[in-house]
């Protein structure tokens, strides 16, 4: 994800910068966040996943498969649990790109307009 400061904190596109930001330490202003805890480990750089690199660890594709049919997921086991994604996230690369209103701001998630 890239965006200047103000719109990174402000409103953060990425699962994995939602992530990060929610694991700040909390100031008065903040104290609403939650913590987004992120399951298994990170990815060998050598050997990435296919698809979305963040995909095996995103709070968002597995909340969005819950919520969505089968024809647009995929079970996996990853370090011997099953968790169910989305599909597109596990078949293509997403690209960087504008992302929202904000033309300045860009991130490579497919489902960054979606609340997390």
């Amino acid at each position: 994800e890239l965006a200047d400061r103000e719109c990174l904190y402000a409103r953060p596109r990425h699962p994995y910068t939602q992530a990060l930001l929610s694991a700040a330490p909390q100031t008065q202003s903040l104290r609403t966040r939650h913590r987004i805890v992120l399951p298994g480990e990170v990815p060998s750089p050598v050997n990435p996943p296919q698809g979305c690199a963040f995909h095996p660890r995103c709070h968002l594709t597995r909340q969005l498969a819950d919520e969505t049919g089968p024809a647009e997921t995929v079970a996996l086991t990853i370090r011997g649990q099953v968790a169910k994604v989305m599909r597109k996230c596990v078949e293509q690369e997403p690209i960087l790109e504008a992302a929202g209103s904000d033309a300045t701001q860009q991130c490579a998630c497919w489902f960054s307009e979606t609340e997390g």
